[in-house]
This record gives structure tokens, sequence and C-alpha cells, in this order.
């Protein structure tokens, strides 16, 4: 108002002579002012264990007079943009609800100041919820590290209580009704999740366009009904309370799940396109209770550990589903039912499934466990090894694939049969646009023919990176 006011006094002031540059200059500015009003920039708070929660918001703008408290800190955003730093340090608290949303390129951010070194120890517990609960759209957890506290109680088994993340919508999509999760936009990234027995699931996203990245998971990753959930370059070495360790379920479409490592070291499935929700209602399609529509694994590595069930690779209800250039070790592919599987819903087999490119170094299981499908199933330009009921190929690759190493360096020798011996592949999502599945996990564009497993060349040429120029060098 105050802006405006201003604009027409000078607006009467240059009325009667004709505009000067000057004028043309003030009009400018004040314009500027009426349209981007004081006080709605983004600010930068801070939180720290030296500091002090009954110090205000504008004070905590200052490093030096932090709040004491993620959840107080958290108070102080409430604009698009809005940042908190969270201090290195142990920070005992109940649940953080994220109630106030950002914006598209302009999200709110909690962000640890030295990754890893901020610790949320979380007695959520208490109140039978997750550590920290996005009810609102474009939020960003960045570099923390979350712990259950010696002191949580335990709240049963459910997919909220004692995750690390969750992030819930406000409308459940169908087919038939809601488009949208309401809620969108959420984000995960550089993270730590510690192993409890107090969580459901690590993290979990109900939200369309969400992302979970670079995060080292000792706990579960799970996706439910969203549109284009993304996780990548992940570490998951810890199964959820129901023996899973990545899933995505309940009608979600175009999910991605890429460049990440997965070790089974117990529980039932490693990485799961579909599910079983085991729900009538909150998924995407009723009907047919299908898991999954258009998703699509490549270039991850699943290692079942000594000791575990071989169930590495599930495809489990997932409509129009595949699975590129992945490596398995130790275990198998898997077909299953999703759906109602406890119940008298539909409990739909996988459909129309592409496997291709993929090394399956199976140490003695079987290549498949469940084969049953329905509609069409493409397998084929795989390299099967060690495994014990090999699956009839069109272009079949043979022979050991040469690992640098098993276990930990899953680049090709010069010698393997996989090098160049794949097919070029595209995938399209659920809406018909294709999505790029054509970089392998270091960013290298493959080119035909296309190279089994996650890497484009073998270990001479995968690495494309020029070295840096010596420094520090004198000419005598």
């Amino acid at each position: 108002m105050q802006a405006t006011s201003i604009a027409q006094v000078l607006q009467r002031i240059f009325s009667s002579r004709a505009e000067t540059s000057l004028s043309r200059l003030v009009r400018f500015f004040v314009s500027v002012s009426v349209l981007m009003p004081l006080g709605s920039e983004a600010a930068t708070y801070y939180t720290n264990n030296t500091g002090n929660d009954s110090y205000s918001c504008a004070l905590a703008q200052n490093v030096g007079t932090p709040k004491l408290t993620i959840n107080a800190g958290k108070n102080c955003l409430t604009k698009p943009g809005d940042t908190l730093i969270v201090g290195d340090g142990t920070y005992v608290e109940n649940e953080i609800d994220m109630t106030v949303s950002g914006a598209a390129g302009s999200p709110i951010t909690i962000k640890a100041e030295h990754a890893l070194l901020a610790i949320l120890s979380s007695t959520s517990g208490n109140s039978c919820g997750p550590n920290i609960a996005f009810y609102a759209s474009y939020i960003v957890i960045d570099g923390l590290r979350g712990e259950i506290n010696v002191a949580d109680p335990a709240c049963g088994t459910n997919s909220a209580a004692g995750a690390f993340v969750r992030m819930w919508s406000s409308s459940n999509p169908s087919i038939s009704g809601s488009s949208t999760t309401g809620y969108v936009g959420g984000v995960v990234r550089n993270c730590q999740v510690d192993a409890s027995s107090h969580r459901g699931v690590g993290i979990k996203t109900n939200q369309d366009n969400s992302l979970v990245e670079n995060c080292l998971m000792h706990s579960s990753l799970e996706a439910f009904n969203g549109i284009n959930q993304i996780f990548r370059n992940n570490y998951i070495d810890t199964n959820d309370a129901w023996g899973d360790e990545f899933t995505i379920k309940g009608g979600a479409r175009n999910g991605q799940f890429y460049n990440n490592v997965l070790h089974k070291t117990g529980g039932w499935r490693a990485l799961v396109l579909g599910g079983n929700s085991g729900v009538a209602t909150g998924i995407w399609d009723t009907s047919t209770a299908y898991e999954c529509f258009n998703c699509v694994a490549y270039n991850n590595v699943v290692v079942v550990d000594s000791g575990s069930g071989s169930y590495a690779l599930v495809l489990a209800g997932c409509y129009a589903c595949a699975v590129y250039n992945n490596i398995v070790i130790n275990g198998s592919l898997n077909f299953m039912k999703g759906g109602d599987s406890g119940g008298s819903g539909p409990q739909p087999f996988p459909a129309n499934s592409i496997v291709e490119n993929n090394i399956f170094y199976c140490g003695g299981a079987a290549a498949h466990t469940g084969t049953t499908y329905t509609g069409f199933f493409t397998e084929d330009y795989n390299n099967f090894y060690t495994c014990t009921g090999t699956p009839s190929q069109v272009h079949a690759i043979t022979g050991d694939p040469q690992f640098l190493n098993l276990q930990s360096d899953w680049h090709l020798s010069s010698g393997s049969p996989a090098l160049g011996s794949g097919v070029q592949v595209s995938f399209t999502s659920y809406g018909g646009e294709l999505i790029d599945v054509s970089k392998d996990k270091t960013g290298v564009v493959r080119t035909a023919p296309w190279t089994l497993g996650i890497y484009a060349g073998n270990s001479s040429s995968s690495d494309l990176t020029p070295p840096s120029a010596p420094k520090g060098l004198t000419v005598r």
C-alpha cells in the first residue's frame, strides 16, 4: 500500500511535464516495489546445541544467536526459499512436522551444516509418528543423520511409526478420481538412516515428483501411489519390518530406481517393483490392483549375502515394468502376485514385463523363482552365470562376466562376454513420454551395442573424465 501511494504522488508530479529519463527510472523502481513488497525475501536461520529457543527468529538469522532445537528453528521457516542450517551435534526431539510449503525451484530446506554431523535422535515413538513428517509441498531434508533415541518407546509395526522421513499426501489419487497427491515435490538427500527395530520403514513417500538420493540406508525405502517418484544413488543394507529393502507400490506410476547398491542381509526381498499393498482402497486402480505402472529399475547392483534368501529382483503385480542393465550377485529374478495378497481382492501377476541387458551371477541360485506372468514377457540379452534353470533367450550371453571384484567392483575385464553384447533400449512412461535410461551409473551415455551391467565399458574405458592438470611444478 505504501509503494502504491508513492506511485500516485510521483504520477501527479510528472503529469504536467514531459517524461524525462529520470522520471522513467523512478517509475520503474516504484513498479518493482509494488510487485515485490519488502520483507518477502527468503531467509536463512540457524539451530545449534549452543543456542536458545527463546531467541527470536530474527536473532536466529545470525549464526551467533541460533535456536537450540530443530523444532524451534523449523517454526521460523514461513516462506518459499527459507532454510534452516543445523549445527553439528545430537538433537533429542519428538516428531518434526513440516506444515509450510515451499515452491517449485524454491523449497523450504532443513540442512546440516556439515553432512551427517547433525544427528536427529528421535523420540517420535511418543506420538507413534515418523521422525520428520511432510504435511506440505516442496520440502527438502539435506545431510541429516537419523537415529532412534534409546528412550524412544516402540509403537507397533506400521509404515509411519519410526520412519526417518514420511512424505504424506493430502489426497489419494485414483484412476477415476484425483490425479494428484496434493502435497508434492518432497526431497531427502545426503542423509544417513540408522537401523532400529522401532522403524517400520526408513523413508517413505506418498508424494508425486518426490526424490530420495545419495542416502546411506540402514533401513528401507518405499513409495506408494504417486507419479514420477525417483530413487537414485542410494546404498541400502537393511530390510523393513516386512522384509523388503525397496518397494514401490499402491499403483505408483513412472517410478524410477537407478544407480543404487543393495546388500540383502536377511529378510524376504531386496528390489521390488510392485508389492503387496493388501488394501482395497487408497490405490490407483482398485479394479486391477496393479501395484506399479511403467516403473523401471536400471544400473542397480543387488548383492545377496551369505545366509539370505535369493529373492533379489522382484516383479510383484507390476504392469509394463522393466529392468535394464542391473547386476544381481547370488540371487534370482522373481515373479510374484501383487495386490490384496491377504484378502479377497484382485491379485495380479506381473504383466508386459521386459528384462534386458542384466547380469545374473547366481552363485548356484535359480535364475527364476516363480515364473507366472500375464500379457507378454520379453527376456533377452541377459547373462545368466552359475544359475540353475537358466532360461532360453534368443540372444543369450554366456560365460563368466569377469567382474574386477564380485563384491565391490563391478567393472568388467577386457575379455568379458558382456562387453558390447547388449541391445539399445528405451522406456515409455505411463503418459506415453520417454524416460531416459541411456546413461550408465557414472553418467556416461551408452552407445550401441550396449554393454551389459551398470557401466558403459570395461575398467579401462568407462571413466572418461580427463585427469587434472598437475600443479606446483617448476622447470629447472
